[in-house]
Formats: structure tokens, sequence, C-alpha cells
């Protein structure tokens, strides 16, 4: 009889090595079985191994969730998105509503275990609203997990242990009881879930803070190797240095890189670093609005991905600001695409592949020969 729920691991890791070696990691895996319990240990038994090579990729031992996290920093990234407030634009809000669901749907860089439901609870289906196919973290590394808040952790961990109580199903000695200091509160409580790697100590306390500075160190790393089959630095997004204007010009030049890398092994795009390596940060973009400089870039990005490609193609990319020596840049990270992606010009389909540090534009006949090629 099939179970309540399932378990998913699943992985979006980047290992950064020089601008023309960058290793791009995806994998998902499915892990059930009509006793959960052991559809649990086989996921993280799977995710342990991941975890080991790793480690081992960087001459490394596995010795806690704590070492491993911190030493494969380098594969993650510096964090997620936050959803934008209400303008009050209808079609504006409407889209930045559909990108952000988009983008929740995404992984994210990092590795992780997901409990899944399958059958919901009654009670919670009224109450809790909880649906088909709904997924929660209950461990994992990466961008996904401690960086957006310790609290999202530990609700998917209380969901996953009132799905084992509520369908009565075995729990072997993988209970645990936490004392744990939920966002908002005063004081701690205890909370009973199922034990994983993860440390809870000193989780009762006020909320512990990531620094960044493992961030810094790592696009700084990318940005010194200087640009690559697999970089490519953009001193902005969308502003004209010499006209000192908005200009479709230069973002059709972020766009034909995005679908480069799509269409190649992936890569990673800068904005706000110049082709010498010079971080000049996002001012110039910035002075093209008189307020609420990050949201109207972000919008303007969002725009520019749905007048190109259409929205679906944010499940391909990971992207963000990240501040280097007190100035910002807005980086992307492009996964590789499994079909062949063309970037929508005034109507006109065009095909653009990496070769070497460019993009190049393939005919008709270059891209079905590509295409026919590689996918």
């Amino acid at each position: 009889m099939k179970a309540a729920f399932h378990y998913l691991v699943k992985a979006k890791l980047i290992r950064y090595i020089n601008a023309d070696d960058i290793n791009f990691i995806e994998i998902e895996e499915k892990f059930e079985n009509e006793n959960p319990i052991l559809a649990r240990e086989a996921a993280f038994n799977f995710y342990q191994n991941y975890i080991d090579v790793l480690l081992e990729s960087k001459g490394l031992k596995y010795q806690s969730d704590n070492q491993a996290r911190k030493e494969l920093q380098s594969f993650i990234d510096s964090g997620p998105k936050k959803k934008k407030e209400k303008t009050g634009n209808e079609s504006e809000d409407k889209l930045s509503e559909l990108f952000d669901d988009l983008y929740d749907s995404t992984f994210g860089n990092g590795i992780g275990v997901f409990f899944v439901i399958d059958k919901p609870i009654a009670e919670a289906k009224e109450s809790l609203r909880d649906e088909v196919g709904e997924e929660s973290l209950i461990h994992g590394i990466g961008s996904h997990n401690i960086f957006s808040g310790i609290q999202h952790l530990m609700d998917g961990l209380v969901t996953e242990y009132n799905y084992y109580r509520s369908f009565g199903y075995s729990i072997n000695d993988k209970k645990i009881v936490v004392n744990f200091l939920e966002e908002g509160e005063e004081e701690p409580y205890l909370e009973e879930i199922l034990k994983t790697p993860f440390d809870w100590t000193e989780f009762d306390l006020p909320s512990v803070i990531a620094t960044l500075s493992e961030v810094e160190q790592k696009w700084l790393e990318v940005i010194n190797g200087g640009e690559g089959k697999k970089v490519e630095f953009k001193s902005t997004l969308r502003y004209h240095i010499h006209l000192k204007t908005a200009d479709k010009i230069i973002e059709h030049e972020i766009a034909k890189t995005i679908a480069a890398f799509l269409n190649c092994e992936g890569g990673i795009l800068i904005v706000g670093v110049d082709d010498d390596n010079n971080i000049l940060g996002l001012e110039n973009d910035f002075s093209l609005y008189s307020k609420n400089q990050e949201d109207k870039f972000f919008q303007a990005f969002k725009n520019l991905l749905e007048n190109y490609f259409g929205l679906g193609i944010v499940a391909r990319l990971n992207f963000d600001f990240a501040s280097i020596r007190k100035k910002q840049i807005f980086y992307i990270e492009v996964f590789e695409s499994k079909n062949p992606i063309y970037l929508n010009n005034k109507g006109a389909k065009e095909f653009y592949v990496r070769v070497g540090t460019s993009s190049s534009l393939y005919d008709v006949e270059q891209a079905v020969n590509y295409i026919i090629d590689r996918f």
C-alpha cells in the first residue's frame, strides 16, 4: 500500500574552478516505501553519499554537518529572493506574482532532502491547505536552507512529524526533542521532530545570522579569474554609458549571453563588472530610477526575461544581488538547458551558442546541425 508521503533528494550545485571550467550539477532522486521511515533512511543515505563525494572532490572527509556546510559553501550561492510588496499596478503585480511563483518552484543552489505529500491529512487539508505534491525541506546545505531562515527548516520537520503521527507510521528511534526559539517569540519551547544531521545547539537563542564574507570571497574569485567560456561580465543591465539612458541594445547583449549559456554548458553572467575585471557596481542602472532602485532593477530584469524568453526560463537560472567591496553586483547563474533555447528579438527567433569568450549567433543551418549534435 502506498504511503501518504515520499521523499526527494534534489541538488543544483555550481563549482567554480576557473572561467572555462565550471561544474554545473543537478540531481533529483525519489524515495518511497509503504513503510516511509525506510524511504526516509534511504533518502538520507543517498544525500550523505553525495555530500561525501563533494567533500572528496575538495580532498576532505566528512566530519559533521557544520563542517560540510562550511566546506561546501563554494558550491552554493548567497541567498534567496524575497517577494516584493504590491505596487498597485495590476499588470505589474500580476507579472511579479507569476515570477515569484516560478522562482519559488525552483530549488536554488544547494542540496537537500524534501518531504513530499501524496495524501494530505484531512484536517490539515482544510485548515493548513496541505496539497498533493507540496514539498517541505527537512535537511540541506545551500541558499534554500540556513541563509533563508532556520524557521523554514523547523516548519518542514514539524509538518513531517505530524504526518507520521497522524497516519500511525513507525518512526523507529528517530524522534528527538529540541529547544527552539520560533521567529517572533520571546521564549523558546520544546518541539518534537525526527532526527537529522543538523545541529540544533544554540537555536533556542535569538536568531543566528550567517555572515556573507564567504560569499564575497566566492564572487571575488570569479571576478579575478576574468571572462572565459563560462564567465561573462557586463557593465550594466540596461544603461548605455555613452548615451546615458536605458538602451535596448544593452538589454539584448544580456539576453544573448544568457541564451548562449543555456544552449551550451551553462555559465555565470555578472552585471556591474567591466571587461577588465573592474567592479563598477550598479549605480549607472540605479540612476534610471528615482527611488526603490533595487526593486526597479529587479523588475527590469524580470521584464527582460519575459520579453526575450518567457518567464518559464527562470527554472534554469539562479540570480540575486551581492555586495563586493561595498559595491553591488547582480549575478546570474545559468544552468544548461535540456532543450534548445531561442531568443525572441522583436518577433525574430535567434539561436546563440557560447564560442570561446563570446556569444555567437548561428544561422538556420548552423543551428539545426548544432541542435542535432547536442540535443
